[in-house]
């Protein structure tokens, strides 16, 4: 199944909606914006950070960063097509066309993406936010996926044979 990435953050927008962010003010910048927090080790979380405009293009562009972690399918085709004109058992035209296309599309894997705290640069008046996603809760939901994936492919072999 393929997500647009418009709706895919609307989505996850959607989902931070009911949780506590956090909004920083002040003149120093906190440290997540470099890209790490001491509240949130990388060792137990997955976090991104977002910039934009406004608060809510920072929070769609952290979202962003922590969708592309999980997963970034990749569709690629290619079509050759070869047209040759023969006349008295002689080559006289000779063609050759090939085509390709690349999609790449992310899929919405995890949906325990939060925001927690999001911070307006007094100077520039650029936002930031900061997306985290806890290790644990992804593994289990990525192993529920799986699990339900396998009793999907159970079923449809067992409908095969």
């Amino acid at each position: 199944m393929r997500i647009d990435l418009r709706n895919l953050f609307l989505l996850f927008a959607f989902i931070g909606l009911g949780c506590g962010t956090t909004q920083l003010k002040g003149s120093e910048p906190p440290s997540w914006i470099g890209g790490s927090s001491p509240k949130y080790p990388s060792s137990f979380y997955l976090t991104a950070v977002g910039e934009g405009e406004t608060a809510k293009d920072a929070e769609a562009s952290a979202y962003a960063g922590i969708s592309k972690i999980f997963k970034v399918e990749v569709s690629s085709q290619e079509a050759s097509r070869e047209v040759y004109l023969q006349q008295n058992n002689q080559v006289k035209e000779d063609k050759f066309t090939m085509e390709s296309s690349t999609d790449l599309s992310t899929q919405k894997i995890i949906n325990q993406v939060r925001i927690d705290q999001i911070y307006q640069d007094p100077q520039s008046g650029r936002w930031y936010a900061l997306a985290v996603l806890d290790r644990d809760q992804a593994g289990t939901s990525l192993r529920e996926r799986i699990k339900g994936l396998d009793r999907e492919i159970k079923q449809l072999l067992a409908t095969k044979t």
